[in-house]
């Protein structure tokens, strides 16, 4: 027989989406889901109850939400007994949704130690991230599909020392000038691009909307597009690379998800790099 728990999630989440509006604002949820246990986060213990688990991963895929506790310890809960009867779970989280990642500059949470509880307390805190002057140099692969690439990397540098090393090192070092003055002269501001652009087809597509059999407009109409869609796809192509995410996801233009996983990576070694500090003082 069903948990009478496991009945009343689904009806939950819809009341939480109703009251809260995950998609308007920015918007974190911290609670205990005593319920709601995948096996891979939790040892042994009853088996979890799997409707109430397919609806808890419906509710978190369908409004496009992030679990940010993957700070401090795994799990969260523990009922305290000792040898075979020991029980620890992951129940407590923090889900935020893509506005919040958005508009909370440094935001990460932790499951800290339990102590007297046992249940593991979890913080939140937003941590700004400063932008290094000392920025490594990173090739980027949309570069690759452009046609200018191979003539730009063919430029013959001025005079170089006879040392072979050193040459090779003022090659790449003049090259690396070279390619960076070369992306911004022909990628330039991407958002600002991109807001012009869609600019320029929403009023094509307006004109049209008074005089729909245009060929001329028809015309400007699909150019706009084909240059709009260039632009997604380096856009795409710079988070995805930022993000670090697998090969499988080439192609893919969920933009908005890799901006998410860079922003917590991010912020994650910045925690470390912190960490780090205050162990050596």
């Amino acid at each position: 027989m069903p948990d009478r728990l496991c009945a009343k999630t689904k009806a939950l989440w819809d009341e939480v989406v109703a009251n809260l509006g995950l998609n308007v604002e920015a918007w974190a949820w911290q609670g205990t889901l005593m319920w709601l246990i995948r096996m891979k986060k939790k040892k042994r213990g009853r088996l979890p109850c799997q409707i109430a688990v397919n609806e808890f991963v419906e509710f978190i895929n369908g409004n496009a939400l992030i679990d940010t506790t993957s700070l401090g310890f795994k799990f969260s809960w523990s009922n305290k007994r000792h040898g075979d009867k020991r029980m620890v779970q992951k129940i407590d989280r923090i889900l935020v949704n893509q506005k919040w990642i958005d508009a909370a500059t440094g935001w990460r949470s932790k499951i800290l130690q339990w102590r007297i509880s046992d249940h593991s307390p979890i913080v939140g805190w937003f941590t700004a991230i400063p932008k290094p002057h000392n920025i490594p140099f990173r090739f980027k692969k949309h570069w690759i599909k452009h046609e200018s690439l191979k003539e730009v990397a063919k430029q013959k540098p001025g005079r170089t020392p006879e040392d072979a090393h050193r040459k090779v090192m003022k090659k790449l070092k003049r090259l690396k000038e070279v390619l960076k003055t070369w992306s911004w002269e022909t990628f330039g501001d991407l958002r600002k691009k991109k807001k012009r652009v869609t600019e320029d087809l929403e009023r094509i597509m307006k004109e049209q909307e008074e005089d729909p059999f245009n060929v001329q407009l028809q015309e400007r109409e699909r150019n706009k597009e084909e240059e709009l869609n260039g632009i997604l796809d380096t856009e795409a192509a710079q988070w995805r690379q930022k993000a670090r995410v697998s090969e499988a996801f080439e192609g893919d233009r969920n933009t908005a998800y890799f901006h998410a996983l860079h922003k917590l990576r991010m912020n994650k070694a910045l925690i470390r790099k912190s960490e780090r500090r205050w162990n050596h003082t």
